[in-house]
């Protein structure tokens, strides 16, 4: 999943916590839920990719693991949010 969250935020989250120069916990954790949801932001089109190939009668399978990547992000962000 790490390749899909590279793919569209250019970094890995270690690497974005260490560019965001993070060194308290409450302040990491925050960090954290920003990194996911600037993927959130990121893949917001998605949804009206998967409706358009619906609406072609197009296959929706290459969307199938951002998806899962987005629904990873959720938990991500509730978590780390909490």
């Amino acid at each position: 999943m790490n390749e899909i969250f590279i793919k569209y935020n250019y970094l890995s989250l270690t690497e974005f916590l260490a560019h965001n120069s993070v060194n308290e916990d409450y302040k990491e954790n925050r960090e954290i839920a920003t990194y996911y949801e600037r993927f959130l932001k990121n893949t917001d089109y998605i949804a009206n990719k998967i409706i358009e190939a619906q609406v072609l009668n197009l296959s929706c399978d290459d969307y199938k693991d951002v998806l899962l990547a987005r629904q990873y992000a959720r938990d991500q962000i509730n978590l780390y949010r909490e």
